[in-house]
């Protein structure tokens, strides 16, 4: 099954294709007179590449209701249309209604990717300390696992293991699970937040039930609102971190204190450890940065000769 959050991508990708390969109505000037017309639903052997970039024009420039479109569509948005295309065609051959897909290998446009923000150990904790109480469980999960937030929000309390310090994810997104350590301030925080419960209902917390609730005593659905609130009490609103800027601190943290990528991989649920690498460059410009920071230029004032060596004793005791 898809998460749900996938699922919203996959809707959202279906309404905008559909209101252009649909059925839809336009309105042409035919000599100063605006005539309507219905323009036909392209059938799935219709599709070329010729016309997915009128879809990428029409795209950019659709009305939305009866206002005008004021935030211009991006790349990365017409992508992810494309990509979704893309599978369904797959499908079709696959169940032999088309005979190939047509845009296979049609290339993508050139996306221009977002820096990854890392936060400082200091930002870290200041966070720490300014999250709501139900939220900052999650949260120091996020900053100790590394983990998607999507794979904390599945996490049940048979998945908490304290005897051996080990907490069971499950991968959703390379189709698998995986087992990592658990730190001792996260095992010690999961043990407050079960006892806290316990004492609340009189009774033990059943292992099927979610680990990280929000206030309202559900599953976390959606944490931007706690994640602003943190952010602003933290005082660190408007410096472009995103909820995965514990995940990318994570990662960067880790390889500072020694960790080698292959382990990172496997932390992070990289099916691939190029995907990892990024990591690895993000730290190469740290260093870089580090010894073009250097200065052996002499202070202003300084004389720029060195002194004349004293003369050597005439004999040594």
């Amino acid at each position: 099954t898809l998460a749900e959050a996938t699922m919203d991508l996959y809707r959202a990708n279906l309404a905008a294709l559909r209101g252009f390969f649909g059925s839809r109505r336009v309105t042409t000037r035919v000599r100063g007179v605006g005539v309507e017309q219905t323009i036909p639903g392209k059938r799935l052997d219709e599709i070329t590449p010729s016309e997915l970039l009128s879809y990428r024009v029409w795209r950019r420039t659709a009305r939305r209701g009866a206002g005008t479109q004021t935030k211009l569509v991006s790349d990365a948005a017409l992508n992810r249309d494309q990509q979704f295309l893309t599978m369904v065609l797959n499908h079709a051959v696959a169940e032999k209604l088309i005979a190939a897909n047509p845009i296979a290998g049609f290339r993508k446009l050139k996306e221009q990717r977002k820096g990854r923000r890392m936060m400082t150990q200091a930002e870290v904790a200041r966070l720490l300390l300014a999250a709501d109480e139900d939220y900052k469980p999650f949260l120091l999960a996020s900053v100790f696992t590394g983990c998607r937030p999507c794979e904390l929000r599945a996490v049940r309390w048979r998945d908490v293991h304290f005897d051996n310090a080990k907490l069971r994810i499950d991968r959703k997104k390379v189709k698998g699970g995986d087992v990592i350590d658990m730190h001792p301030t996260l095992a010690e925080e999961l043990r407050r937040v079960r006892d806290r419960r316990a004492a609340e209902t009189k009774r033990p917390v059943p292992t099927d039930d979610f680990v990280f609730l929000s206030s309202r005593g559900t599953p976390w659905h959606n944490m931007r609102k706690a994640w602003s609130r943190a952010l602003a009490a933290a005082g660190l609103a408007g410096s472009g971190l995103t909820p995965y800027a514990t995940r990318h601190s994570f990662a960067c943290h880790y390889l500072t204190c020694g960790g080698n990528l292959v382990d990172l991989a496997s932390q992070l649920g990289h099916s691939d450890v190029k995907t990892t690498m990024v990591y690895s460059q993000m730290m190469d410009e740290r260093r870089r940065a580090g010894v073009m920071a250097m200065d052996w230029s002499a202070p202003v004032g300084m004389p720029t000769t060195a002194p004349a060596p004293a003369a050597a004793a005439e004999s040594v005791a």
